[in-house]
């Protein structure tokens, strides 16, 4: 039968259903969130019980993808069944008098089984696009996002409902079930539904005309696609599509890890340190739901036409400054406790709201490289990043806060880990792009570096204070290597600090690096006076502390070498403006990443003078930043935006059109020196491309 619906349109029936499957999987998984802990004596057992939903996500996603990724009416029949027959079993396991042991692993059984349910979701995206036409597909996609938004605000609500309901009844089984049976309900209707009136396959494509298989490999050509595979120069060089996929499943494994880490750790921060109880807590994440689903809405309405690397290194910053006002003064009470978690609140919300909106904008910049791979390939990595990451979060983040001390100190855990995916997550971010901006890779050594000074001032975190000559070697060391050291790397950039000539960068960096030069040597003479009269080379004390010392030494003898050559560099060109040691850049590049390194094996070790020492989750958010350092250094220059021909700003457009980084290699202040020349022809040609009426998009 011909097609009789509108031309390029979702079938109403298969809108419908989609949005009625996908609400239902995402309201599973988010259900047990706000009151995993009733189910379990520990918090990372209660983790567990989260991440075993993802383990059948896994397995009924390879099933789908591998054997019947066209399936629509059958996947969607399986999603309902499997709904319905796993949150059975988990509510009677539940509800049973089954001894702790076998109540477990009844709940984790029950989990794994309602997971297998989540696979459908790869067919219902592949269903919306292969059904409608390719000028509505992103019109799809944005309601395909909705009813996954629909899920995330319905599922805490029901749970913290049916929680509600039962603790009024004063039936603590139905506090632990009868969520469970609600949705075992939902899943039997939604496969009634499904039965009686979404048409077969056969007649859905009879009737409707299914206009591509997926609608995502159409454009691939023969010649694109082995370009895709094609091998690229350098060693452990991934193909195109090989670093594609990667892109694709890194980035959003890591973004839903930390909207989820969020979540499954802010339950135990609302409800048991700030006293909600679970009830509210579930409650308050249904408000967050609904708050990503309008802002993800508004963004899609106004914020189109931003170009979307500008957009990401915005969100990163705005998302790191959230987590940074979630570390909290775990003891605090009264007035100043209550003030605290106003601000836990907000600064959750702008994390969440910012972390959600950098999936757009990194989607589409994927996108904009794929011509040359199947993007069906993409879309299934990124579906296996979202469930490798639910199965990763909730463990991390509950065995964390579970080993890392008591609940009253779980939100400086939580914002711990956020900052540590954080920096995982800017770096890809930087991969993908081609670069960070030289301004949030600066403000991030240099907050790291004002971290520490306060750090060891400050006696209550366990510092060593003011007066003990060691709480300068930290000090200074980390204002070395972490603010003037990175900052005068930076001082060749064209898009850090005020344009300038090129003899005005190079000031900038010579003072950068000799100001980090006397903060190195000022830190080693305060570790060499808190050590006089003791060993100076590491011995006799723990390993962890001679490895530092044997870091430590080499660092400093090269920096010595490092600046001896800099200074005879910049005056000989001065001088005769010949270039003397073309090694110093490269050199200097990985001296920086030796001296994070350094510092970094530091954080942890145990402070002199028998002091209690820094916890762990200040350690951990100094060694997440600087990884995301090291990480910002590996990285090319960040590029501005494209700039009209013939303009001052052209080179940092040109710039910002370099291929991708290939492999792990330092960008050295020599190698940006080189490929600014090496535009200098290319930007005259472009100058006079438009003296001669020629405009930027005439030329190649």
């Amino acid at each position: 039968m011909a097609r009789t619906f509108p031309s390029g349109e979702v079938p109403p029936p298969l809108l419908f259903f989609t949005a009625l499957v996908c609400v239902s999987v995402m309201a599973n998984f988010t259900l047990l969130v706000p009151v995993s802990t009733y189910y379990t004596t520990t918090l990372l057992a209660s983790g567990v019980i989260l991440a075993s939903y993802a383990g059948g996500a896994l397995v009924s996603l390879f099933f789908w993808s591998t054997y019947d990724r066209r399936a629509v009416r059958p996947a969607y029949m399986a999603q309902a069944a499997l709904m319905c027959g796993g949150n059975l079993a988990f509510g009677v396991v539940a509800a049973s008098d089954a001894d702790a042991s076998t109540s477990f692993y009844g709940l984790l059984a029950a989990r794994f089984v309602v997971g297998l349910e989540a696979g459908c979701m790869y067919n219902a995206n592949l269903a919306l696009i292969g059904y409608s036409a390719p000028e509505l597909r992103v019109k799809y996609l944005a309601m395909y996002q909705s009813f996954v938004g629909g899920g995330l605000v319905l599922g805490p609500a029901v749970a913290s409902t049916c929680t509600a309901v039962a603790s009024a009844m004063g039936s603590p089984t139905l506090e632990e079930s009868l969520s469970a049976f609600v949705m075992a309900g939902w899943g039997l209707t939604v496969l009634v539904l499904v039965a009686t009136y979404l048409p077969s396959d056969a007649e859905l494509e009879s009737r409707y005309g299914r206009l591509a298989t997926s609608g995502l490999d159409d454009d691939v050509g023969d010649a694109e696609a082995a370009r895709a595979v094609a091998p690229r120069a350098g060693a452990w060089v991934p193909t195109l599509r090989q670093e594609l996929l990667l892109e694709c499943f890194l980035g959003n494994f890591l973004r839903i890890y930390q909207r989820l880490a969020w979540e499954v750790g802010a339950v135990v921060v609302l409800a048991l340190h700030y006293d909600w109880g679970y009830v509210a807590a579930g409650y308050a994440l249904s408000f967050y739901g609904l708050a990503q689903a309008v802002t993800q809405y508004g963004f899609g309405e106004f914020g189109r036409d931003v170009p979307p690397a500008r957009v990401l290194d915005r969100l990163e910053f705005v998302e790191a400054c959230a987590i940074g006002a979630m570390f909290t003064l775990a003891d605090a009470e009264g007035d100043a406790k209550r003030a605290l978690c106003a601000v836990f609140v907000l600064a959750s919300l702008v994390f969440y709201l910012a972390n959600c909106l950098t999936s757009a904008p990194y989607n589409a910049l994927v996108l904009a490289k794929a011509r040359a791979v199947d993007k069906e390939e993409m879309l299934l990595a990124s579906q296996y990043g979202i469930f490798f990451a639910l199965l990763a979060a909730p463990v991390v983040i509950r065995g964390a806060t579970a080993a890392l001390g008591a609940v009253d100190n779980a939100q400086n855990t939580l914002a711990a880990v956020l900052l540590a995916g954080w920096a995982a997550q800017t770096v890809v971010n930087g991969y993908l792009t081609g670069g960070i901006a030289s301004l949030l890779a600066a403000a991030t050594g240099a907050t790291l570096a004002a971290l520490v000074f306060w750090a060891m001032l400050d006696k209550s975190v366990g510092g060593t204070g003011w007066a003990n000559v060691f709480s300068w070697h930290p000090i200074l060391m980390a204002l070395a290597f972490f603010a003037a050291m990175t900052s005068g790397a930076l001082a060749y950039r064209e898009d850090f600090g005020p344009p300038a000539p090129k003899e005005t960068r190079r000031r900038r960096h010579a003072f950068g690096m000799a100001s980090a030069f006397a903060l190195a040597v000022g830190g080693y003479a305060a570790i060499f006076a808190a050590h006089w009269g003791g060993n100076q080379l590491g011995g006799d004390t723990t390993w962890s502390r001679t490895v530092h010392v044997w870091m430590g030494y080499p660092c400093l003898a090269w920096l010595v070498l490092q600046a001896g050559a800099g200074a005879v560099k910049a005056r000989t060109m001065e001088a005769t403006g010949e270039r003397l040691f073309t090694w110093h850049g490269a050199s200097g590049g990985y001296l920086i990443l030796a001296g994070y390194a350094t510092a970094t094996v530091g954080f942890w070790l145990h402070m002199n003078d028998d002091a209690k020492g820094w916890n762990y989750q200040l350690k951990i958010a100094l060694t997440a930043l600087a990884a995301a350092c090291a990480g910002f250094r590996l990285l090319p220059n960040g590029g501005a935006a494209a700039a009209p021909v013939g303009t001052a700003d052209e080179t940092s457009a040109l710039l910002a059109r370099k291929p991708q980084i290939a492999g792990l290699r330092v960008y050295s202040d020599d190698d940006l020196a080189a490929q600014a020349s090496s535009l200098d022809a290319e930007i005259a040609r472009r100058k006079r491309g438009a003296d001669s009426g020629t405009t930027a998009a005439d030329l190649p």
